[in-house]
């Protein structure tokens, strides 16, 4: 069976997956962070093909945004994914064991995430959906919902000589409110490019530098207004926490709600925080950022 070994956000994790394309495709999800073998992991994850799923005992949490629902039994966290997909996650032990119809590869990245969190956290890592990038001693962070142009906007950093950590996944560690980089692949959207200033054939993921793990320095929350300037504006901690508190908190996991809104409460006070509108110049965004991090 191929196994292979994760370092992610200092944590040991073992995967292995019994198809060698499941294990091609859960490999890619984690490439930046595969390491060596070692003696000792705190998670253990193990794969397997299926093509029929049977329904959980009962429902005690659905998401329809993401398509799920959840059986939680003390420890067992049993998810089902209408994309054709089951995982159970056991909290104590640290393993996970996910069933995944072939269909269904293409989304295996989210799956997989959604379904270390619990674990993760417990290690005092916390999720977070955006874009982060670095320059110098600066460690940013762009945050809002889908669409919102987060990477469109870290695109715009990129080309100008930002590092890059990581896209859609952020991961958080509390002790130092550190990022982790997950270097996550940028898909480019149609037209993006045109928006940015740059032909098709020059902007090319394999062109980007990468970056370390750093702290956060600054927290930018995005919103999208097509026909105007792009502007970069204070933002109030306490609304900065509750937009923070709609892009990261798993309201399924309960039992971790209390550290999860402490750790966005500290993140929110221990770094700047704007409100950034991403017009018709994002390409020049990396003129508007506070001067601090030029």
């Amino acid at each position: 069976m191929p196994v292979c070994h994760i370092r992610l956000a200092e944590i040991n994790i073992r995967l292995e997956a019994l198809d060698k394309r499941l294990f091609n495709a859960a490999t890619a999800v984690f490439h930046p962070a595969l390491h060596q073998k070692t003696a000792v992991w705190d998670i253990n994850i193990s794969l397997s093909n299926q093509t029929k799923f049977s329904q959980l005992n009962r429902i005690d949490f659905v998401d329809e945004d993401i398509g799920f629902g959840l059986q939680k039994d003390h420890n067992l966290f049993q998810f089902h994914f209408d994309i054709g997909a089951q995982f159970e996650v056991n909290i104590e032990s640290g393993a996970i064991h996910g069933r995944i119809h072939p269909q269904a590869i293409c989304f295996l990245e989210d799956m997989l995430y959604l379904c270390l969190s619990p674990l993760l956290r417990q290690s005092d890592v916390f999720l977070l959906h955006g874009f982060a990038a670095q320059r110098d001693n600066q460690t940013i962070i762009l945050v809002g919902p889908s669409g919102c142009g987060k990477t469109t906007a870290g695109l715009a950093l990129l080309i100008q000589g930002w590092r890059f950590l990581a896209n859609d996944i952020v991961l958080l560690k509390h002790d130092a409110i550190m990022i982790h980089p997950t270097f996550d692949r940028i898909r480019v959207r149609e037209g993006t490019p045109k928006l940015l200033g740059q032909p098709d054939a020059q902007l090319s993921f394999d062109s980007f530098l990468l970056g370390s793990t750093g702290g956060v320095t600054a927290v930018y929350f995005m919103e999208l207004d097509a026909t105007g300037e792009t502007s970069v504006q204070p933002l109030p901690k306490a609304v900065a926490l509750a937009k923070l508190c709609e892009a990261s908190v798993d309201r399924w996991d309960s039992n971790w709600l209390p550290s999860h809104f402490a750790f966005l409460k500290r993140l929110c006070k221990e770094t700047a925080v704007y409100q950034l509108t991403s017009g018709q110049n994002i390409h020049q965004l990396y003129k508007k950022l506070h001067p601090h991090q030029n």
